[in-house]
């Protein structure tokens, strides 16, 4: 179990200054508040993909399509020309629908 933990742990940190690094080679320049809202997108894909915040089981199809989600309407709104201070909240109204989405499904289960 220790070692197993520790594993998990060394994959986290290489794969954390691996993004790191990538984002640095790409953007020339990196701060600390640079990906502010990146946790955001994450939950969001995956909650989107399928998986509960209450608990359950999802999978990763479900999760690299979630993922998508977000992303296609990052891009979209940068098209449409959406001001960059409305992106991040039109995307937490959209995980606070899959949210309320996965509650209706989830009570009208329990009900049966």
């Amino acid at each position: 179990m220790t070692r197993h933990l520790v594993l998990v742990y060394l994959l986290t940190g290489v794969l954390a200054g691996l993004a790191g690094f990538m984002s640095l080679a790409y953007f020339r320049t990196t701060t600390l508040t640079s990906h502010g809202t990146d946790n955001l997108n994450a939950i969001a894909g995956v909650v989107l993909g399928g998986t509960s915040l209450f608990g359950g089981v999802g999978s990763i199809m479900g999760t690299v399509v979630g993922v998508f989600i977000p992303a296609v309407l990052q891009k979209g709104f940068v098209i449409i020309g959406v001001n960059v201070f409305w992106q991040p909240i039109a995307v937490a109204v959209v995980l606070v629908a899959a949210v309320w989405f996965d509650q209706t499904r989830r009570k009208a289960r329990d009900s049966r």
